[in-house]
């Protein structure tokens, strides 16, 4: 695929003319499942029939032979020469986990009809196999990143946003499919497609592909809310490529505003749009989904946080065709009425290192560690903890040092740091988020765990408060002492038991009762020690013996206790 436009036009003026310009100037919703994680059967959403999933079945569990193809027989399926490509087609960009064949099947045929197809393995034996193996490890780290309470339409959202943010566009043209883009968290067009493709068939969101040849570019058709739209993640991921950020311009787009962008693009790189290819018979939506408008000046991937999302929203206006911003916040979203509420107010101007200009925009881009959210002005990493509604400056930057990416990658923060925002070159560097000792004391044991800061120190215990009965007494675990907080410092926390007796005193033969029948039973154990009364329960005075003294200790129990 071709190298998509250069993030507009503003992308191709030296850093200082930039900044001087910028100073002044349809299938119904709920058809396939949700809540468990389930393939999307996408013949559902095609129509060839049978032969359909035969293909899918080759090329899925076949193995290549020496020479590298796997041969089907395909005679009894009545399929027509001039609709092999379609099929094929149809069969390549909606099973991107084939990354080991790309998309070709010559055929023998009697008559008009296909009679065989061979399809060439790029790979075979171990190397397939091992091949597999590393895809499906991969995609499921991606996979691990869902939450089952996530409608389709945020599911959508985080996952375009999550591959603009973390993977760039392959200058090189190298890499087509999902698996060198999962590998390399590099790739083109083609790879972001088949990449986001494989993320909706697995969790049941229907999903086709968009492709012009006469711009050489495809990207993704999605359906939510009934209703299906455009979503070209490449188009939405700066090049050159500004880590974590993810743009929105081409955010589930309806036929209007996708003409009007391609069409754009066309132009502005001596190309003509007007073809245009849908890999499934759908009906693609006039207008926009309501969400695009609300994230459309966001430069910042949504992050999700303890049971809601956040962005980064932006308002402003185009002054000579560039954008300015007017207000930048940190805003809960809401995604069911397409809108924001603010919860903290960011910086709308970006410092430009020796320089008094400064370019008149916010280009911070937000990510979650499970606990807090972090982002950043031109200078400054901030953490924000959305329980308590607190902001914290964790690091400042020399004056001739600017912020213009973040990512959160391996429990550290990874910031980016360039001359400009079109740099062709980030600087990375890592912050690394405190971790703290915390010691665990169960009964006569104790361990120790190490936690980051802001955690609580529970999410990660290993350990088991489980502890032996001891002397005919159970311990039931009751909770810590003190009790547990988020890790700030080096803790000692202790396990509370309560102690209950396994035993009643004086009860000999297990009957839940003290009276005349336990004293047979303890003169019959005195006379037979091997008797199965309980060791704690037949010594009554407590001298740690069994004796006729135990006898008359009993008698006096029974004297004593009150009557029935």
């Amino acid at each position: 695929m071709m190298k998509k436009r250069t993030i507009d036009t503003i992308k191709k003026l030296p850093a200082l003319l930039l900044a001087l310009i910028l100073l002044f100037c349809a299938l119904p919703a709920g058809s396939f499942a949700k809540g468990e994680i389930v393939e999307t059967q996408i013949a559902d959403l095609l129509d060839w029939g049978e032969i359909y999933d035969a293909v899918v079945s080759a090329i899925g569990n076949g193995e290549p032979d020496e020479n590298g193809y796997v041969e089907l027989d395909v005679s009894s399926y009545g399929l027509k020469r001039d609709r092999t490509t379609a099929l094929i087609d149809a069969v390549h960009f909606h099973n991107p986990q084939f990354f080991y064949w790309q998309g070709s099947a010559p055929y023998t045929y009697s008559g008009d009809t296909v009679v065989k197809l061979r399809i060439p393995f790029d790979l075979r034996g171990e190397e397939l196999r091992a091949a597999k193996e590393r895809f499906g490890e991969l995609a499921q780290e991606l996979y691990d990143l869902y939450d089952e309470s996530w409608t389709d339409l945020e599911t959508v959202i985080f996952y375009s946003d999550y591959l603009a943010a973390n993977y760039q566009y392959d200058l090189t043209y190298s890499n087509y499919d999902a698996y060198s883009f999962l590998t390399e968290k590099t790739g083109v067009c083609q790879a972001y497609t088949a990449t986001f493709q494989l993320l909706m068939n697995r969790f049941g969101i229907p999903c086709t592909y968009a492709k012009s040849d006469g711009i050489n570019h495809i990207w993704n058709l999605v359906c939510v809310d009934g209703a299906w739209y455009h979503l070209d993640i490449t188009h939405n991921d700066p090049i050159y490529d500004r880590p974590g950020a993810a743009h929105h311009d081409c955010t589930l787009t309806g036929v209007s505003t996708t003409n009007a962008l391609k069409t754009a693009y066309a132009e502005e790189n001596d190309l003509t749009f007007g073809d245009l290819t849908i890999g499934a018979d759908v009906t693609v939506s006039a207008s926009d989904h309501p969400i695009r408008a609300t994230l459309l000046t966001s430069t910042s991937p949504v992050a999700w946080l303890d049971g809601a999302f956040y962005g980064i929203l932006q308002t402003g206006s185009y002054q000579s065709a560039h954008f300015v911003t007017q207000s930048a916040t940190l805003s809960l979203l809401d995604f069911e009425t397409a809108s924001g509420s603010a919860l903290r107010n960011l910086a709308t101007t970006w410092r430009i290192p020796g320089s008094t200009y400064y370019y008149p925009n916010n280009y911070a881009t937000l990510v979650s560690d499970g606990r807090f959210l972090f982002y950043y002005d031109s200078t400054t990493l901030y953490m924000y903890d959305p329980i308590n509604n607190t902001e914290n400056e964790l690091t400042s930057l020399t004056e001739d040092t600017v912020i213009y990416g973040l990512r959160y990658e391996d429990e550290a923060l990874a910031y980016y740091t360039a001359n400009n925002p079109v740099s062709a070159s980030f600087e990375r560097h890592v912050f690394e988020l405190p971790y703290f000792t915390v010691t665990w004391v169960i009964g006569d044991e104790t361990f120790t765990t190490r936690v980051r800061y802001g955690r609580n120190p529970l999410e990660i215990f290993n350990g088991s408060t489980e502890r032996e009965n001891e002397n005919g007494i159970a311990y039931v675990f009751i909770g810590w002492s003190p009790e547990v907080l988020e890790a700030t410092e080096d803790a000692v926390y202790t396990a509370m038991y309560e102690e209950r007796l396994l035993y009643i005193p004086g009860d000999m033969n297990g009957d839940g009762e003290v009276n005349v029948q336990d004293v047979t039973a303890l003169l019959d154990y005195i006379a037979n020690p091997l008797s199965p009364i309980s060791a704690l329960a037949k010594d009554v005075d407590g001298d740690g013996e069994v004796t006729v003294a135990d006898v008359s200790a009993l008698l006096d129990m029974i004297a004593a206790a009150p009557a029935a």
